[in-house]
């Protein structure tokens, strides 16, 4: 049963004495706030406790949980520099779990805006941005450098559409024009002075009830098919280079189901044979949001399957 309680916490607003909406107010950005704000422009999506660790790690000090949630609940409710997506109260225990929260206009005027892929979906964008969100956060505790959007960005002339890569793919005894996009602007991990790794995330999330156990094989091997031809040497040179200046691109494809799992690794088969670059692993709890993941560290210390070559881990330097 809705109560007012919970009514109350779906609103992005405070009601004034007379039970109508209250005008916002501009808050003082202390470093903590700002900190919130700078860290969804990167994500677009997060929840408390992402959000809480990464301000963690911004200020270099552990900030009060308490203090945290008063805050986001002042950004939101008395500032407006925050939203709570209206996608996330659908789910059976949306009153009951931590919320989401996303940047507004308001919001973003006092931070850089930084590039973002969206799809149709609330739950996929999310997946993504909790999945890169987990792997800067482990970076951060192992020093690992983390490589943004935006300096990959800053090497090449302003670009219209700097992720929609061309590719003209043999497909079925003719050639196709397709565009390849990823699910999240690459990034990169700086895992070695001489060897950067830069990153093209794939994120399969199913979240619709009932869902079949049908793949559709020649749509995944179709994708697989494009990124592999976007790795191929051509004049001397890839398109990854070509276009972003990127020597090497690894491939993470994550999938909610076991069997969409052993979909894209067959697919990887016919397409590669054997490939280092395609790295698969299954995260079922994204399969619904019914509860909130903590950040994933199995992303980082769980090894990632590949198609002839022994799993690869984060943490680990390859041979």
């Amino acid at each position: 049963m809705e109560t007012r309680a919970h009514r109350e916490r779906r609103r992005d607003f405070y009601l004034d004495d007379k039970g109508e909406r209250a005008a916002y107010v501009d808050l003082q950005l202390t470093p903590s706030r700002l900190a919130v704000l700078e860290t969804l422009a990167e994500f677009r999506d997060l929840n408390t406790e992402m959000l809480y660790q990464h301000v963690n790690a911004k200020l270099g000090r552990d900030v009060h949980r308490g203090w945290l949630q008063n805050s986001l609940t002042d950004l939101r409710k008395r500032a407006g520099y925050l939203s709570c997506y209206p996608a996330q109260y659908e789910t059976v225990n949306a009153d009951y779990k931590e919320l989401i929260y996303r940047l507004t206009d308001r919001g973003r005027k006092f931070v850089e805006r930084k590039p973002h892929i969206s799809s149709s979906s609330f739950f996929h964008d999310w997946m993504a941005a909790h999945v890169v969100a987990s792997l800067r956060l482990m970076a951060h505790h192992e020093q690992v450098p983390f490589i943004e959007p935006l300096e990959i960005l800053s090497r090449v002339p302003a670009l219209k559409h700097p992720y929609a890569f061309p590719v003209e793919l043999p497909w079925n005894g003719k050639t196709i024009q397709h565009r390849s996009s990823p699910d999240y602007p690459i990034f990169g991990l700086n895992v070695g002075e001489e060897n950067p790794l830069f990153i093209w995330l794939e994120i399969d999330c199913a979240t619709e009830d009932g869902e079949s156990d049908e793949v559709d094989y020649s749509n995944i091997t179709q994708k697989i098919a494009c990124l592999h031809e976007l790795t191929k040497e051509k004049q001397g040179d890839h398109q990854f280079w070509k276009r972003v200046k990127l020597p090497d691109i690894m491939f993470l494809f994550i999938t909610t189901e076991k069997y969409q799992k052993r979909a894209i690794i067959e697919s990887v088969k016919r397409v590669c044979g054997t490939s280092p670059r395609f790295l698969v692993k299954t995260m079922p709890h994204f399969r619904r949001i019914d509860y909130t993941p903590q950040p994933m560290a199995d992303l980082w210390y769980t090894g990632w399957e590949r198609v002839g070559y022994p799993p690869f881990f984060f943490n680990a330097k390859e041979e």
